[in-house]
């Protein structure tokens, strides 16, 4: 007969002294040094003992279990697949085969048959687990770069294949944080190394077909508490250098255009001064929380781009917080949290030209999609609430038109029009009004009798935004 009460790990004295401390872990034996590879026979026995208590206790429930399991695999759709983009002159795809756990890429030219370019599954053959993380494509759209991680170390390797001749490029980049940005010559590409301290620290450059060793060190951050991040501008002309704690930031651009590997400060770093910024048509766009907290746009000509030239655009306000913007060739989209409520923003550059996009229901999220073209008809966003599944949405700047390119699909089945989702705002102890949003069958009876499942969440500075779950919903 099993042990009502769950095993105990034994304690081995172990202590440690940090800034004069002295720290007493008892269970410090069980942190393995090769970890993420446990190899430690002391630690893996007592772990098939957690294993086999928590195995014995649940064989009872195990038809219930197999029921449960059933009813939400119901609720998942088994094959899937992405809406296509267009970038270039190719669009993309990724799909998910029936029953797989990894997806694979397509592409094709308007008119001819899709071509599979990466496989993730057959990356993913054999192991215990796997990890794409970036996946780019060079800007004569020939080679294809990712990073991968087999081991769940978040250390990745960069790898590259000829699209063309469907080969792997035998050569890899190793110990890095997964994210690249082509060069504009397409002879290689910029990555983030790491540090012993799995810190993102330095950006260097490595040339296709050379060794890691002989990589170009382009920016190496000394202080501990600051890691590097890496991304492009929507124009495609600037390579982004944010370098930022948790409460400090500052960016550093390079200019694709000339292959020189010089990066540029766009504002020094300052206690406290987060910002964030992109490229379109001549002018840097900021987002600073310089005035205010909730942060302000500001913009500035990319001749010059220093703080004591940025020009206010969009003012921070005590309601409204700035969460971030894309700027495309001819208008600028930003993501508002509203009293709570996200909302889209579309301004021209001049910012005359200004307007919110319209939904249908109180209490939403709306977060931008992948719209990788520079001068688009129509950008892309992800939209879904309480009662309304995931959905893809595809918005007309002048027109204002939106279109619903996929809705998630529950395959068991679900009715959103038996639910309805409202809004409310409720006063705090300190009066402040705190929003609720809110789900129910259309049949509730409210009259303060039925039980409540209240959730919320206030650590960090993070919002809970009110998104579909498969989970706890019926038809």
């Amino acid at each position: 007969m099993t042990s009502l009460s769950p095993p105990l790990a034994p304690k081995k004295e172990h202590l440690t002294t940090t800034h004069c401390d002295v720290i007493e872990d008892p269970w410090f034996w069980l942190k393995d040094p090769n970890y993420p590879e446990v190899k430690n026979i002391e630690i893996l026995d007592y772990l098939k003992v957690e294993n086999n208590w928590y195995l014995s206790h649940m064989a009872p429930l195990k038809t219930l279990s197999d029921k449960i399991q059933k009813e939400f695999r119901g609720r998942l759709k088994q094959d899937d697949e992405g809406v296509p983009f267009k970038d270039g002159s190719y669009h993309y795809q990724w799909k998910f085969k029936k029953m797989a756990e990894y997806r694979h890429w397509v592409r094709w030219v308007e008119g001819k048959q899709a071509k599979i370019i990466f496989d993730e599954a057959a990356r993913a053959l054999g192991l215990d687990y796997y990890n794409c993380h970036s996946f780019k494509i060079s800007e004569d759209d020939r080679f294809l770069a990712w990073s991968e991680d087999k081991n769940g170390s978040e250390r990745y390797k960069i790898l590259v294949k000829d699209i063309e001749t469907d080969t792997i490029i035998e050569e890899t980049v190793s110990n890095t944080s997964g994210a690249l940005v082509w060069a504009k010559n397409n002879k290689g590409y910029f990555y983030i190394e790491l540090n012993e301290n799995h810190r993102p620290y330095r950006l260097n450059f490595h040339e296709i077909g050379s060794s890691q060793e002989n990589d170009k060190l382009i920016i190496e951050e000394p202080d501990d508490g600051f890691y590097i991040e890496i991304d492009l501008t929507k124009s495609r002309t600037y390579m982004v250098i944010n370098i930022s704690d948790h409460i400090t930031s500052e960016v550093h651009v390079l200019n694709l255009q000339n292959n020189q590997l010089i990066s540029k400060v766009i504002c020094p770093r300052r206690i406290s001064h987060k910002y964030d910024i992109d490229h379109a048509s001549g002018y840097f766009f900021i987002r600073s929380n310089k005035l205010h907290k909730n942060f302000s746009l500001f913009k500035a000509l990319e001749e010059n781009p220093e703080e004591n030239f940025w020009i206010p655009f969009l003012e921070g306000e005590s309601n409204i917080y700035i969460r971030g913007f894309q700027s495309f060739k001819n208008f600028i989209i930003v993501s508002e949290r509203i009293d709570g409520i996200e909302n889209i923003h579309v301004l021209s550059h001049n910012g005359k030209d200004k307007h919110y996009i319209q939904f249908d229901e109180e209490a939403y999220q709306v977060n931008f999609g992948v719209t990788p073209e520079y001068d688009p008809i129509e950008f892309r966003l992800a939209y879904e609430s309480m009662v309304t599944p995931p959905s893809i949405f595809d918005y007309n700047p002048n027109n204002r038109k939106l279109t619903l390119k996929k809705e998630h699909k529950i395959p068991s089945g679900y009715k959103a029009s038996n639910y309805i989702t409202k809004r409310i705002m409720a006063p705090g102890r300190d009066g402040t009004l705190v929003p609720i949003s809110i789900v129910h069958h259309k049949d509730f009876k409210i009259d303060g009798k039925a039980p409540l499942h209240l959730y919320g969440y206030g650590a960090y500075g993070i919002g809970i935004s009110p998104s579909f779950s498969t989970l706890n919903k019926s038809s």
